[in-house]
């Protein structure tokens, strides 16, 4: 046997009074700002002139107008030909000659299955760089330029271009110990 479908009761309206209001609403409620109407004392200017500069001021001073020397490499000759290396090889120090007979010419014993160098023969053998080399022609090289020489001129700076903020305005302590009451004596004349 099928149930039922339980059926849905009517809707009826709540008919007690509800607040609605919630904790938000309650604590943070809504104000307006009045102005006091009465004026607050204002304070008193200082006649005391301050006097203090920035530490701008202290690393760059105003030198007025300073003149620019641009220092230019010296132009050097191209080639150094004026110049020439007298240095000695310890090869050229050391070396001694043979003393007798100079050795003969080697050149190269033709066989099937190696050279063999041995003395024995009058031929001069010339090596690879001897045979192929080929000096450079005059036109191949570059030319030499004669260039005048520029006077080198000394740059001037100023004295306290190189001082630091330290120095400029450290002032030092003096370690003699005051009384203080001659102190407020002095203080008593001058305010007087």
């Amino acid at each position: 046997m099928a149930s039922k479908p339980a059926q849905q009761p009517a809707y009826k309206p709540n008919q007690h009074k509800m607040d609605l209001e919630t904790c938000h609403m309650r604590e943070y409620r809504t104000f307006t700002v009045e102005r006091p109407t009465e004026e607050l004392p204002r304070a008193l200017t200082p006649t005391l002139k301050f006097t203090s500069y920035s530490s701008y001021a202290a690393d760059f001073p105003n030198w007025g107008n300073v003149e620019s020397n641009v220092e230019r490499r010296p132009q050097l000759p191209p080639r150094g030909d004026e110049v020439r290396f007298m240095g000695r090889s310890m090869y050229q120090t050391n070396f001694k000659e043979r003393e007798g007979t100079a050795a003969s010419p080697v050149r190269a014993r033709p066989t099937t299955a190696a050279i063999y160098m041995g003395p024995g023969t009058d031929e001069v053998m010339a090596t690879t760089a001897q045979t192929s080399y080929r000096p450079f022609r005059n036109d191949q090289m570059s030319s030499i330029v004669k260039r005048p020489i520029e006077p080198y001129i000394k740059t001037t700076a100023s004295p306290v271009h190189f001082t630091s903020i330290n120095r400029s305005s450290y002032q030092p302590r003096s370690c003699e110990f005051k009384d203080p009451k001659l102190i407020r004596r002095q203080i008593l004349r001058t305010s007087k």
